[in-house]
């Protein structure tokens, strides 16, 4: 038997020790160090039970479903969630669930799952369709796991983001539009291009003005809900124009409308007058443009007729 090395550390200390009782107790010490020893025999006072489950957290109504979401109109439903105030399944395997009683109308690909005992929520693949109405259902008898039953059926409505024009480039109420002037249209969901050309109208003078005609393009391709209104003809100068989105635009998911009509309206540049009446001597002339123009370019375009010598004002820089 080999001693253990903390007992061979003891031996010599308890060989120093006097013939005394401190030296009997330190002699028993370096015994029991050696192996082998058993521990003592104990006989048990008694046995422990498995505890009994509570029922405190089990609601005294009547079984049902006390939480549904989303409802209503939603504008970022992402999954839906069901909670019932009774158990509805043991906590089983994975892969070994009980079936979801819920189900969702028009069917989306995805899975209903478990959270725990007492929750539900199905989990669509990749995400709900936009612009369309769902309903949840739980049939009446179904059934909790003490036993209880649904005495009704249980019902959830709600429906998914409308489409709707975000934002437009030039942003609504810009002033200083050139003729060649794109407008481009984001979306919050993807819009076919006949959807577009129907639903949207780009006029001059106001909403009920001359209609533009116009082509859609696509600036990028892989962002569906973006579009650009290229104008078939160069819009008017010193003109207002209006861009108006119709009421019953639709996207290219679900059958639900805008419901609202959208109107952002724009104005071109306004070619400016030659400075009109009567100038001090040796005063200066300013010339102010609707439009960004060159310093330098400006120099080279302007006139005055009968010909003078023009002093420049250099602190402009060619900007």
């Amino acid at each position: 038997m080999t001693p253990n090395p903390l007992c061979t550390l003891l031996r010599p200390l308890v060989r120093m020790l006097r013939p005394a009782p401190l030296g009997l107790v330190a002699t028993v010490a370096a015994v029991s160090c050696f192996h082998g020893e058993k521990a003592p025999s104990v006989t048990p006072n008694g046995t422990l039970a498995l505890g009994q489950l509570s029922t405190d957290h089990i609601s005294d109504q009547p079984f049902g479903v006390v939480f549904g979401s989303p409802r209503g109109e939603t504008s970022d439903a992402s999954e839906v969630t069901l909670v019932f105030n009774r158990p509805m399944r043991a906590l089983d395997l994975a892969g070994d669930e009980a079936p979801a009683p819920a189900k969702i109308s028009p069917e989306v690909p995805g899975a209903w799952r478990w959270i725990g005992t007492h929750g539900l929520y199905f989990a669509p693949e990749g995400h709900l369709p936009r612009a369309s109405t769902f309903v949840v259902t739980v049939p009446a008898g179904t059934r909790a796991l003490d036993g209880s039953t649904l005495s009704a059926p249980f019902e959830l409505k709600f429906s998914t983001q409308r489409p709707q024009l975000v934002s437009t480039n030039p942003w609504n109420g810009s002033t200083g539009l050139v003729p060649a002037t794109r407008f481009t249209l984001q979306f919050n969901q993807p819009i076919a291009d006949n959807e577009i050309r129907r639903a949207v109208k780009l006029a001059s003078g106001s909403e009920k003005g001359i209609a533009i005609p116009f082509e859609v393009k696509r600036p990028d391709k892989d962002n569906p809900k973006l579009a650009e209104i290229v104008p078939a003809r160069p819009l008017p100068l010193a003109s207002k124009i209006s861009l108006s989105v119709d009421e019953s635009l639709r996207g290219v998911e679900g059958q639900l409308t805008a419901d609202k009509s959208a109107f952002y309206q724009y104005e071109t540049y306004c070619p400016r007058d030659t400075p009109k009446g009567k100038c001090a001597p040796r005063n200066s002339v300013s010339i102010g443009f609707s439009n960004p123009v060159a310093y330098a370019d400006a120099k080279k375009a302007i006139t005055v007729t009968p010909a003078l010598p023009l002093q420049w004002w250099e602190g402009a820089g060619d900007d």
